[in-house]
């Protein structure tokens, strides 16, 4: 009799009446992580969205249990811990399951993590501070969607969880194992598993409802809509786009649409003299809000690096004209453009940044609800969302994500577009993309559309290696800060000279940071470029220099800028 089927010891498993049953895959995967006497301790579990990569966790999880052992399971928002908990709580008994994140107190997480010292608590939920919980036996830690920028924590103590975790697992003398999952894993981390003796690739090539004999992969397409093409230019949801939503509402179906920033628009223009209000703190557009009132719209300008707000003007002040433009979308335009479509009868749910602020452990619940037709959301409905009765996915605008100023844009734009086209693929044996862009030729979009990872990985492995980048060298970013422009140029000049003097391998000219002003503080960074390891006087210098006022080190940084 399986675990699964029954209660046993001390009540930690909930008894299941139709207990899942495992593809062959998914029996594989666990069979290489359980093993013992193994000479690899760390996994890459490597899946499909919706190819059951959670129900592996589960297996792992009760292993691990049985044996006494503590599990960790990362995850890369908090929004998303509410998800995590529902699952897990379906297997486990709920007492033996702690949830920490900085959304709960100072007090529970110190009674959480009394609780987890006890062994009281064996399964640990959380975001990326977790990682320091006061575990008592430690088994395994499993980081989800591990390729996600979210574990590196930008503010001081910088440090990231995949790092920190990997030095547990290093030296645990192979008794603690690491599993990093994730349906577009990064380049970087590929490249090691693939040349590391202490790595295993595992791999779950299909999703479960492929596995289904009515299932047809011509049930679920992709369609590109050519912006140029369209003929109002003005127009934010394409006629196709239009039509297709339009029939989802009328299937009673869900619809997720996709868009970049949040708020209603990054930038407010007077359309007499051009004048852009900015932030006073960073001196960049300030994003327009609507704010939540009955009847007329009412603005609010907000700045979404330092959170300065303020009500929205009225007349410019230079030219005094009250007529201004809207530049950009934002995720309450285009709930504004679905409301104006269906009359106002349509519900739709914002997933960004404000509402998990607002609404943080209703998220999961909020999505799945089926009163709920249209979910827009950022970058956040890309993370593991489990949504039910989705048939239409629609990309509103995609170009700028390929242009960031930075060595790994392309692979963050083939995760982004791969975990959005996921979003679908997930559950749904039928269903429907459409993405307007104005590059349908664009060969990221063609092989993310195909989920052709190991050609873009060979397109992008090879690109790295000619020009030098990780994961064949690293990166070190060194930021100085200053209220006064004339003072940063002074320090940034001196810290330059100071590492051109101790010979430190490649040092590349000081570039101003994006956004250059942040909180009154102008910024600059240097960077350099090493490979191998840095001797420990240059090391000295680097530790002396972070000791300066307003400058922080970042050893291999999410970005350069």
């Amino acid at each position: 009799m399986k675990v699964s089927d029954v209660i046993i010891k001390d009540n930690i498993y909930i008894p299941q009446t139709n207990p899942i049953k495992l593809t062959q895959e998914q029996k594989m995967a666990i069979k290489n992580i359980i093993q013992k006497n193994i000479k690899y301790n760390k996994f890459l579990l490597f899946g499909k969205t919706g190819s059951g990569k959670t129900q592996v966790y589960i297996e792992i999880i009760k292993k691990s249990i049985e044996k006494g052992e503590q599990v960790l399971i990362l995850l890369p928002d908090i929004a998303i811990t509410s998800q995590i908990h529902t699952i897990i709580k379906q297997n486990f008994n709920e007492d033996i399951i702690a949830t920490i994140h900085s959304k709960i107190s100072k007090k529970q997480k110190c009674i959480e993590n009394n609780l987890i010292r006890e062994k009281k608590k064996m399964i640990i939920i959380g975001a990326r501070s977790s990682i320091f919980s006061r575990f008592n036996k430690l088994g395994t830690i499993i980081i989800d969607e591990f390729q996600d920028d979210t574990y590196k924590q930008e503010k001081d103590p910088k440090y990231n969880a995949i790092d920190i975790a990997k030095f547990i697992t290093n030296n645990s003398n192979n008794k603690i194992k690491l599993i990093l999952g994730s349906a577009t894993p990064t380049i970087e981390e590929y490249f090691h598993a693939n040349n590391d003796k202490t790595y295993k690739i595992l791999t779950l090539n299909k999703r479960i409802h492929q596995y289904s004999k009515n299932y047809d992969e011509q049930n679920f397409k992709v369609n590109i809509v050519d912006l140029k093409r369209e003929n109002n230019k003005k127009q934010i949801i394409s006629e196709e786009l239009k039509k297709e939503i339009i029939s989802t509402k009328e299937e009673n179906k869900k619809t997720i649409l996709y868009v970049n920033r949040r708020g209603y628009a990054p930038i407010i223009i007077c359309n007499k003299c051009g004048y852009i209000e900015r932030c006073p703190r960073c001196n960049i557009p300030l994003v327009s809000h609507i704010e939540d009132t009955i009847g007329e719209d009412k603005y609010t300008l907000k700045c979404h690096h330092c959170e300065y707000t303020k009500k929205a003007i009225t007349a410019c002040p230079i030219c005094k004209s009250r007529l201004f433009k809207f530049s950009g979308i934002g995720t309450q335009m285009i709930d504004k453009e679905i409301k104006k479509i269906f009359n106002n009868n349509i519900n739709t749910y914002i997933l960004d940044k404000d509402s998990v602020k607002a609404k943080n452990l209703q998220i999961y619940k909020n999505i799945n609800n089926r009163k709920v037709d249209i979910i827009i959301g950022t970058k956040l409905i890309t993370r593991g969302w489990d949504i039910d009765n989705i048939k239409l996915i629609g990309v509103i605008f995609l170009d700028t994500e390929f242009s960031l100023p930075d060595f790994r844009s392309t692979e963050k734009a083939y995760q982004l577009i791969t975990q959005i086209i996921g979003r679908g693929r997930r559950k749904s044996t039928e269903g429907l993309v459409i993405i307007q862009t104005n590059d349908p030729l664009n060969k990221i979009l063609k092989l993310a559309i195909e989920e052709n990872f190991q050609e873009f990985y060979n397109s992008e492995i090879e690109l790295r290696k000619n020009f030098k980048n990780p994961p064949f060298t690293k990166f070190i970013k060194i930021t100085i800060k200053n209220k006064s422009e004339n003072l940063l140029e002074k320090k940034t000049t001196e810290i330059f000279t100071l590492l051109q003097k101790s010979k430190m391998t490649q040092i590349y000219q000081p570039i101003k940071s994006i956004p250059y002003k942040i909180r009154y503080y102008y910024r600059k960074n240097i960077i350099i470029k090493y490979q191998g390891s840095i001797d420990n006087s240059k090391w000295g210098l680097l530790r002396t220099i972070s000791k300066y006022k307003n400058i922080t080190i970042d050893s291999n940084p999410k970005d350069l800028f």
